[in-house]
C-alpha cells in the first residue's frame, strides 16, 4: 500500500504492512457517545506506553522543524518523542517541562499548531504529538528543582496557567513566589472552565503539584483590594505579576439579552466545575464557535438538555478544534451553522431566539470570509436558555484605579519585557493579549518571566541565551 492511500479508514491500521501503518495514527481507546452524554468521565483516554512508543516511532523527525517551529513555545516536540521512542518517558517529561510546566493538562487540551505543520499529515494521519506529550506525564516522572535562591521575592496575582507558568520559571530561576487567587481553586480557567471530560481535575492537580514543589506557596480565596492591598504587595515584595486571565464576560448586545435565562459561558462552566447548581432550562442554546461555546453545549447535553450551537459562518471556520466538533457531533448536538441571533424573546425569562441565516461574502479583518444576512430567511429556535460564548475581558476591578496604562480592549498595556506602565509590576498572557490559548498564555507569560528576572538580577535567567522576540504577540 503506497503513502497516498495508506490512511484509507476501510482498512483496520493492524492489516496494513509496517511501512503503510507509519501512515495511520495508532488509536486511542475512548467512551463511545451513548455512554458519555451521561457522565463527565474523561472521553479520551489516552496511549498506553506501548501505544505511545509505536505512535512515536511514526514520527519523520525532519530535518526542518516544522512542528516546533509552529509551536507558540517552540517545544521540543522531536527531543520527547524521540525520548517517547526509547521507552524512557521520564526523559520526555523532563524535556517537556523545560519550556511547559502543565504537560499532563496540555497534553489533553492543546489547540495543537503543532500537528497542522506535522508532515505525516500530509498524506495521511499527522503525528498525535499532544496524546504523546500526556503519555510522558502519564507514564514518567520528573521533579524540576528550585534554583539557587537570589533573596528575591515576587508576588503572582491569578493561580491560573500564566500566573502559574510565571511563578514555575521564576521559582526554576531562584526566586521566592507567592501566588494570590481569588478562586478557592488552584489552576484557573484549567479547573473551572475546561469540563472534567476533557480535562479531568486530578490532572490539573498534578501539574499544579509539580509547580508547588519548586517551593511556590499558592493562596487561594484571597481577592486584591479586599483581602489585601495592591500596595501592600508592593511593599513586601521585590516584583509583581498580574495574571488575571480575561473572567469579564462581553455579550453581543443582541436585543433582550438582559432577560433572566441569558447568561454567559465562564460563569455557567465555573459553576458546573465547581459544583454548583448552574439552574438552565430544558432546551439550551449556545452562541459561538469556539472551544468555550463546544464546552458549554456539551456540557449542557451532559447535564440533560436539548443543545443547540449557534454559528455564523460554516464548520469549516469554527475556531474550536475539529475533534471537539466531531465529537459534538457524535454526541447529537444540534449545530445551526450560518446562523446569526436577532433578538431573544420572553417577556419576563427568555422564550426562544430569532435568528437570521447567513451567507458568507468578502474576508473580514481577520482574513475569514465576512457573514453577511440572507433577507427573508429568519426563523426562530425554542430555547429557555441562551449561552453566550463570544469573548470575555479582563476583569481590572481592584488593579486599575487609575494606576496603569490600559488599552482600548480593557487590557494592560506593557513593554518590549513585560512590564507595565507602573516600575517593578509586570503583566502577561490574556490579560494583555486578549482572550487566546493555553499556548499562547505561556509564551507571553514566559517571556514576561524572563522580563521580570531581568528587572530583578539585570541579566537573564540561567540557561536563556537570547531575548524572546515576542512578549505580547499571539499566533492566529
Amino acid at each position: 500500500m503506497t503513502p497516498d492511500n495508506a490512511a484509507d479508514k476501510s482498512v483496520p491500521r493492524a492489516q496494513l504492512d509496517e511501512k503503510a501503518r507509519k501512515w495511520v495514527k495508532v488509536g486511542q481507546a475512548h467512551q463511545k457517545p451513548a455512554q458519555r452524554i451521561g457522565n463527565f468521565e474523561e472521553v479520551m483516554k489516552g496511549l498506553t506506553k506501548e501505544e505511545a512508543i509505536e505512535e512515536a516511532h511514526r514520527c519523520m523527525a525532519c530535518k526542518k522543524v516544522f512542528c516546533m517551529n509552529n509551536c507558540p513555545i517552540k517545544q521540543d516536540i522531536q527531543g520527547y518523542v524521540g525520548a517517547i521512542q526509547k521507552g524512557d518517558f521520564n526523559k520526555a517529561l523532563e524535556i517537556v517541562m523545560d519550556r511547559n510546566p502543565f504537560p499532563a493538562s496540555i497534553g489533553r487540551v492543546c489547540p495543537q499548531f503543532c500537528t497542522k505543520e506535522c508532515m505525516r499529515g500530509k498524506k495521511g494521519d499527522a503525528l498525535q504529538i499532544a496524546a504523546l506529550k500526556r503519555a510522558a506525564s502519564d507514564f514518567g516522572t520528573f521533579t524540576p528543582k528550585a534554583g539557587p535562591s537570589t533573596g528575591k521575592k515576587v508576588a503572582v496575582i491569578g493561580a491560573g496557567p500564566s500566573g502559574l507558568t510565571a511563578a514555575y520559571f521564576l521559582a526554576l530561576w531562584g526566586h521566592k513566589v507567592t501566588v494570590y487567587d481569588r478562586e478557592k481553586v488552584k489552576g484557573g480557567m484549567l479547573y473551572t472552565a475546561i469540563p472534567s471530560y476533557r480535562l479531568p481535575k486530578d490532572q490539573v492537580a498534578k501539574d499544579v503539584k509539580r509547580i508547588e514543589g519548586l517551593g511556590v506557596v499558592i493562596k487561594t480565596g484571597v481577592k486584591i483590594g479586599k483581602d489585601v492591598t495592591f500596595e501592600q504587595l508592593q511593599k513586601e515584595n521585590d516584583a509583581v505579576v498580574i495574571a488575571i486571565g480575561t473572567h469579564k464576560p462581553k455579550f453581543m448586545g443582541v436585543e433582550g439579552e438582559n432577560k433572566p435565562g441569558v447568561i454567559h459561558v465562564i460563569p455557567f462552566l465555573r459553576d458546573v466545575a465547581l459544583g454548583i447548581d448552574p439552574k438552565i432550562g430544558k432546551r439550551v442554546c449556545v452562541i459561538g464557535g469556539g472551544s468555550s461555546a463546544m464546552d458549554a453545549v456539551r456540557t449542557a447535553k451532559r447535564l440533560g438538555k436539548e443543545s443547540w450551537l449557534v454559528y455564523r459562518r460554516e464548520r469549516e471556520q469554527m475556531p474550536a478544534h475539529k475533534d471537539e466538533v466531531c465529537e459534538g457531533e457524535e454526541e447529537q448536538i444540534t449545530f445551526c451553522y450560518l446562523t446569526n441571533p436577532k433578538k431573544i424573546q420572553g417577556e419576563s425569562c427568555v422564550k426562544g431566539m430569532d435568528c437570521i441565516k447567513m451567507k458568507l461574502g468578502e474576508p473580514d479583518a481577520s482574513g475569514r470570509a465576512k457573514p453577511i444576512p440572507v433577507e427573508g430567511s429568519d426563523f426562530n429556535i425554542d430555547a429557555d436558555t441562551i449561552i453566550e460564548a463570544i469573548s470575555q475581558e479582563p476583569d481590572l476591578e481592584g488593579l486599575d484605579g487609575g494606576k496603569f496604562k490600559i488599552s482600548k480592549w480593557n487590557s494592560y498595556v506593557v513593554d518590549e519585557n513585560g512590564m507595565t506602565s507602573m516600575k517593578g509590576v509586570f503583566a502577561g498572557g490574556d490579560c494583555v493579549n486578549g482572550a487566546s490559548t493555553i499556548v499562547e498564555a505561556l509564551k507571553s507569560m514566559r517571556a514576561a518571566a524572563i522580563g521580570v528576572h531581568k528587572f530583578l538580577m539585570g541579566k537573564l535567567p540561567p540557561g536563556i541565551t537570547e531575548e524572546p522576540k515576542e512578549v505580547c504577540a499571539v499566533t492566529k
